[in-house]
C-alpha cells in the first residue's frame, strides 16, 4: 500500500522466507514425541487464520492475494501452509521435510522473482516459465537446502541436492495443471 516495494515481489519474498524461517526454529524443539505436534501448531493456527481471511475483504486477504479477492487466500498461501503443517506432523526434523520445504519456498519463490525480471528466454514446452527462473530455482533451492540441513545437523551432500533441485525445477516447468506448492515438495 505504501508503494515501497511491489506487492507481487513482497509476496514472493515472504514465500521465500516463511518456510525456511519456520524450519530454523525446529532446532530448538526437544526430542519429545509431542514436539512435532507443538511445532505443527504454528501452521495449524495460520490455516485457521487464512480460512477466516478468505471469508471477507480484509487487510490480510488483500495483502496475500494477487488481486485482492479474499477467495484467492485459499489457493497458494493455503496450500503452502498445509505443506508446512504436514511436514511437521509427518516428517518433523527429517532431511526429506527440510529439503521439500526449501524447494517449495526458496526454489519456487526465486524462480518467480528472477524469471519475471530476467526471464526473456522461455522454455519451449512452457512459455510461462523461463530458463533464468529455472536456474534461480536450482541455485536457490540447493543453497537453502544445504544451509537448512546443516543448521539442523544433517549432512548436506551437494550432488544429490542439485539433482533434487533440478528435478523440482523441471516439475514446476512441466506440471502446469497442479499447484506447484503441492507438486514441488512431493
Amino acid at each position: 500500500e505504501r508503494g515501497v516495494i511491489d506487492a507481487k515481489l513482497a509476496r514472493k519474498i515472504v514465500h521465500c522466507g516463511s518456510g525456511p524461517l519456520y524450519l530454523l526454529v525446529w532446532r530448538f524443539y526437544s526430542d519429545a514425541a509431542l514436539a512435532r505436534v507443538i511445532a505443527a501448531l504454528v501452521p495449524a493456527l495460520n490455516i485457521v487464520k487464512l480460512q477466516k481471511a478468505a471469508q471477507d475483504d480484509n487487510e490480510l486477504s488483500r495483502a496475500i492475494s494477487r488481486s485482492g479477492d479474499p477467495s484467492e487466500v485459499l489457493g497458494g498461501p493455503y496450500v503452502y501452509t498445509w505443506v508446512l503443517l504436514l511436514a511437521a506432523l509427518l516428517a518433523f526434523r527429517t532431511p526429506a521435510a527440510i529439503v521439500a520445504v526449501a524447494q517449495m519456498a526458496v526454489g519456487d519463490g526465486l524462480a518467480d522473482i528472477i524469471g519475471r525480471r530476467f526471464g526473456r528466454q522461455k522454455w519451449f514446452c512452457n512459455p510461462e516459465k523461463s530458463y533464468a527462473g529455472s536456474l534461480a530455482f536450482v541455485l536457490g533451492a540447493t543453497v537453502a537446502s544445504m544451509g537448512l540441513l546443516r543448521w539442523l545437523a544433517f549432512p548436506a551432500p551437494l550432488a544429490p541436492l542439485v539433482a533434487i533441485s533440478v528435478i523440482c525445477a523441471l516439475v514446476e516447468v512441466l506440471l502446469t495443471d497442479v499447484d506447484d506448492n503441492v507438486s514441488v515438495p512431493l
